[in-house]
């Protein structure tokens, strides 16, 4: 596996007053006397907030407890200078004296502060300036996509990302296959030489069992971003083949499989996925929800209608996502419910029905339908234009990992 290395932070500016003189024993101007008085009546003081933390308890504690009488005001203005909550970083400016300012860091990215003007005290947010530095990691399948990914040093976020990408294409669950290749390129986000965490994902391709699939990401001349192939398509599907993450395969389509609790022959027109009790659900596909409850051996069961051809059905739940109702739209991806084990089921598990014409169909093998629309003649000379770097930073990561694996 390889990634890029992290950029050392970059060094701080040399102050512009030069470097420290020695002492003196020549007396010292009144310029240089005052500069020495304001210095020594400052103190900057931050604390870690811990359980039980409050602006009015800090303030106490930092022995300037009466301006919380002059922040109330702000209470209605600011209240997000007021809500602490555990391990945020609060930095108070005291004054001869007196609270100067109060920052509040939700966030390393994110100031909240107070500061006094002319005998009152006002309220801005700030947001500090970040980088993005770009970054890559490659490597070969040897069990899974997730275990894979973690070895090459990609995050969660980002092997959450790249399963949803290629999704319409790839059963990350069913297709992958030792011996499989990846490679990643993605941005980083950075403050003050510290990496705060990844962002998108900029490029990717997947081998799969010899066949190779690449997107980039791409935002139009409308200002819609999606990821595309290099002939400019989609690569979002109406459909998406897996409708959970990282699990296995329990039970697969099966006209004449033995049911595990009747004990009779009855077809198993669908795909159960073993998943811990809790995992998340999604549709698989835009659509309505026509049926929201209880199923017999079913247990608590969705289904989803997808235009005038297609159904999804989504059984066993142990929960249903809330706010969610008969007749409501879902969206792609969208939570409609969590795995279970209700109805007839021997352990927690999934069982997804993909239906055309209310036919059931295999969901692992059906010919899903693809209707995105390709881009436009100019807009794709433009795409191909931004997405050439991309393309060229692939290569080189292909070829890099096939040397590495001679």
């Amino acid at each position: 596996p390889e990634t890029s290395p992290a950029a050392s932070p970059e060094p701080r500016a040399a102050s512009k007053f030069g470097p420290a003189t020695p002492a003196s024993d020549a007396p010292a101007s009144g310029v240089a006397k005052k500069q020495t008085i304001a210095a020594a009546d400052e103190q900057i003081r931050r604390h870690k907030v811990k359980s039980g933390d409050t602006i009015s308890s800090l303030l106490r504690r930092n022995g300037v407890g009466a301006a919380m009488g002059d922040l109330l005001p702000l209470n209605k203005t600011a209240p997000a200078l007021f809500a602490l909550d555990r391990g945020d970083t609060v930095e108070l400016v005291i004054r001869n004296g007196r609270l100067h300012s109060l920052k509040r860091e939700p966030d390393r990215k994110t100031e909240i502060l107070a500061l006094l003007k002319n005998g009152r005290y006002t309220v801005e947010q700030r947001q500090k300036e970040t980088t993005i530095r770009q970054s890559f990691a490659t490597g070969v399948v040897s069990d899974s996509f997730y275990v894979a990914g973690i070895r090459a040093g990609l995050s969660d976020k980002i092997i959450i990302n790249a399963v949803n990408i290629l999704g319409w294409d790839i059963d990350f669950v069913f297709d992958v296959r030792k011996g499989d290749s990846f490679a990643v390129v993605y941005n980083e986000e950075w403050l003050e030489g510290e990496k705060l965490g990844d962002r998108e994902i900029v490029a990717i391709e997947y081998v799969n069992r010899g066949k190779t699939y690449r997107a980039t990401r791409y935002t139009d001349s409308a200002g819609d971003t999606d990821y595309y192939t290099p002939e400019g398509k989609s690569v979002r599907r109406p459909f998406i083949r897996t409708p959970l993450e990282y699990t296995r395969i329990s039970s697969r389509f099966n006209p004449r499989r033995l049911h595990p609790i009747l004990k009779v022959r009855r077809p198993h027109r669908g795909v159960d996925y073993a998943a811990p009790t809790g995992t998340p659900i999604y549709s698989t596909g835009d659509g309505k929800i026509i049926f929201r409850g209880w199923k017999k051996g079913y247990g608590r069961v969705v289904i989803v209608q997808h235009g005038h051809r297609y159904k999804t059905l989504y059984a066993h739940l142990s929960k249903f996502a809330p706010k969610q109702r008969v007749g409501g739209s879902v969206k792609q991806r969208q939570v409609i419910g969590y795995v279970g084990q209700t109805g007839y089921a021997t352990g927690p598990h999934l069982h997804y029905e993909f239906r055309v014409n209310d036919v059931h169909k295999n969901p692992l093998t059906v010919k899903l339908p693809d209707s995105v629309e390709p881009l436009r003649k100019r807009e794709l000379a433009q795409f191909k234009t931004h997405a050439r770097p991309a393309w060229k930073t692939l290569d080189t990561l292909s070829r890099r990992q096939l040397a590495a694996d001679k």
